[in-house]
């Protein structure tokens, strides 16, 4: 029998032998590389030998024709009968692998390993033959070649998915810089006919309480159309002519006709108080919203309007303060009667006090031009504030002890030599200009000042406290009372004296700086309109309380006054905290010369406002920005600013009609206090208020509401 066998180096051998039990009598091997061929050649004389069975002769096997079709044998071999006889068993290539298919050209058993090098061929030798052929050649998806295909493919994929997201965030953070993070214009309403409206503010991210002078609606901006409305024209009430009530003394007639002209004044501004009602005041408490009409306080149910609470009152009211669980209405009847109610909440129950503040003595009036004009501050000799703060109020009564007023200088010292400016340069106009402002102020009388250091007999107590033992105290200097949440500070000069609710001192501090003058302002004129909650020089946060006078602002221990850390800034108007609990302080570039000499003229020393970011915990300055902002407003995780510049003079003449006033604001990132955008208009609106990321504006006859989008 003549045998071809083909080896794996692709070289073709071929002899005859005579088979013994259809196997090669001994083993052969490749003339050319060794290798053992004599399983190989057992499979092709089996093959042949089943094939002819009865053949007698010698039998040539001959490689086949190149058009004959080449029967399938890929089937994996675990599909045949392992039993089979002459069948082999392990890969023609590697010995101690099993057999997995044949290979589709020479028909040589392969395992896996042969299949992720070559699929379904032995050899690229025998896959090129294939593919010469023309054969549809099946394809092996653990083929090394095919797994890498796959592999980049996905691979392609996904970097191209990667490189589509990466532009199309690119896009879009362009259009979130350029426009997305503007403001823009999403509500407006206009005031029609009479309808002046008198507040508007948030309630929600999406509604806004609106306060008309007989109407007080809630309106859903989004959808353009009122939750609900309700009309305040039935909590007004109609003035009627009531008796004065009977005082110990009435019968008595009044000592002097300046006296009974006092007294008859007072009791026709008490029969007629309600024909000057102030504009009507809203407080938004809880889920409550509280309106004051005159004597009338009325709660609305702020999701649905629906009345709650109705109370009515004697006098005025001029100002309401909530507490934990009651609150404390303040109303004036005449001139010198201070009524104060204590309601409490929820059961509605009623305490009512009334005090009377002391008449201010009489000034001579002149009418002489050529008198000298007095510099002297006014001292009053006798003077009590009520000063009401959550569920209390404090009563504060002040008596002159002694009378002193001190002169201080306010300019400096003329040292500028006349003489340099003879032969004036260049370089000198600034100082020379300096020099003519300061003179005529000099002239006018402002290089000094008239200071109020007189002694005062202090007396705090509570109103509705009477078995609280009032504190009495002597101070240097006109005392100001401020009321905060546990603990009332006392200022009088340099000095500040902090108290618990219950009247007793808890410590006092020596000030660096008196404190500004907008806070040393009288606090007591109720007479002609509604109070607000005046403004104060600090702030109490958990256990801190934050003090600023006109040069440093302190943080004390609130129970036992040490200084936990102090931070030098001239000019601070306001203290505030955001939503993390950082805090937020709006001053100014001044410096500490002056506080000393307020009235010396330096151009080249320009004020300019400072908002800072400090870390309350240890009074380190996280960032600060100048010259941008007026005032500092904080909503949420957003920080806004504000700044109002008037038309300068020459605009001012040069324009036709009234120069508008230009309004910009600005947001502000609270990380590192870098500004996002700014937005400017022409007008300043009377009022505004946030919420998050909506901006409302309001005019006297419309509102508006700003959104951006908020990431």
């Amino acid at each position: 029998m003549k045998i071809v066998v083909e080896c794996s180096c692709q070289v073709p051998y071929e002899f005859e032998i005579e088979p013994v039990d259809g196997k090669m009598p001994g083993s052969v091997f490749c003339p050319t590389c060794g290798a053992d061929g004599t399983e190989y050649a057992n499979s092709v004389i089996q093959e042949t030998l089943a094939a002819q069975p009865e053949a007698k002769h010698k039998i040539g096997l001959r490689r086949p024709i190149k058009d004959e079709p080449i029967a399938d044998t890929s089937q994996p071999s675990g599909t045949a009968d392992d039993g089979a006889p002459g069948l082999p068993k392990f890969c023609f290539i590697h010995k101690d692998q099993p057999v997995e298919a044949f290979c589709l050209t020479c028909k040589k058993p392969i395992c896996l390993k042969c299949m992720k090098q070559t699929g379904y061929f032995c050899s690229i030798y025998c896959r090129s033959r294939a593919e010469q052929n023309g054969m549809d050649i099946p394809e092996y998806a653990g083929q090394e070649r095919v797994v890498r295909a796959r592999e980049y493919k996905r691979v392609t994929q996904v970097g191209t998915a990667l490189l589509l997201a990466l532009l199309a965030l690119f896009i879009a953070y362009e259009w979130y810089e350029v426009s997305g993070q503007k403001p823009k214009l999403k509500f407006s309403m206009t005031a029609t006919g009479g309808d002046h409206l008198q507040r508007a503010q948030f309630v929600s991210d999406h509604e806004l309480l609106l306060v008309g002078a007989d109407k007080v609606s809630v309106y859903d901006f989004q959808k353009d159309q009122p939750v609900w409305s309700k009309s305040l024209a039935s909590y007004r009430q109609a003035p009627t002519a009531t008796a004065p009530a009977e005082q110990p003394g009435d019968a008595a007639k009044p000592a002097t006709p300046d006296a009974a002209a006092t007294q008859k004044l007072a009791e026709q501004m008490a029969d007629t108080e309600d024909y000057f009602t102030p504009n009507t005041t809203v407080r938004v408490v809880g889920d409550g919203v509280w309106v004051t009409l005159g004597r009338n306080i009325v709660c609305v149910d702020r999701a649905t309007g629906a009345e709650k609470t109705k109370v009515q009152v004697d006098g005025r009211i001029q100002e309401m303060t909530f507490g934990d669980n009651a609150m404390i209405v303040v109303s004036s009847k005449g001139v010198y009667d201070r009524i104060f109610t204590r309601i409490e909440l929820p059961s509605g129950a009623q305490q009512t006090e009334q005090r009377s503040v002391p008449e201010p003595p009489r000034r001579a009036a002149t009418f002489d031009p050529d008198a000298p004009e007095s510099s002297d501050p006014y001292v009053l000799e006798e003077q009590r504030e009520f000063v009401a703060a959550g569920a209390t109020v404090a009563e504060l009564d002040v008596k002159l002890v002694e009378k002193k007023i001190v002169t201080v200088d306010t300019m400096k010292p003329v040292q500028q030599d006349k003489k340099d400016f003879d032969n004036l340069q260049v370089t000198q106009s600034r100082e020379y200009a300096e020099d003519v402002m300061n003179e005529s102020r000099r002239m006018k009388g402002g290089a000094i000042a008239r200071v109020d250091q007189s002694r005062y007999a202090v007396t705090i107590q509570r109103v509705f406290s009477k078995d609280v033992a009032p504190w009495t105290d002597e101070v240097t200097g006109p005392p100001v009372l401020f009321a905060l949440k546990t603990v009332d500070v006392l200022v009088a000069g340099n000095v500040m004296y902090v108290l618990d609710k219950n009247d007793q001192k808890m410590w006092q501090s020596t000030l660096s700086y008196p404190i500004a003058v907008q806070f040393r302002s009288q606090r007591n004129s109720w007479e002609g309109a509604a109070r607000e909650s005046a403004a104060a020089p600090c702030i109490e946060r958990g256990d801190t309380l934050y003090f600023f006078d006109q040069g440093v602002l302190t943080a004390f221990d609130t129970k036992s006054g040490t200084a936990r850390w102090r931070m030098p800034s001239v000019g601070i108007s306001k203290i505030q905290f955001d939503d993390k609990g950082m805090l937020y302080v709006t001053t100014t570039s001044a410096g500490p010369e002056s506080i000393q000499y307020s009235e010396q003229v330096n151009l080249a020393d320009k004020v300019e406002p400072i908002i800072l970011k400090v870390d309350p915990s240890n009074g380190k300055i996280l960032w600060r920005v100048e010259k941008l902002g007026d005032e500092c407003y904080l909503s949420g995780k957003y920080v806004y600013f504000t700044k109002t510049r008037a038309p300068s003079g020459l605009m001012a003449l040069t324009s036709h009609g009234s120069a508008p006033t230009t309004f910009r604001l600005y947001r502000f990132s609270s990380r590192n206090g870098q500004q996002v955008w700014e937005y400017d208009r022409e007008g300043h609106p009377t009022s505004l208020d946030f919420h998050d990321n909506a901006i409302l504006f309001q005019f006297p006859d419309k509102v508006e509401v700003l959104k951006f989008l908020a990431l």
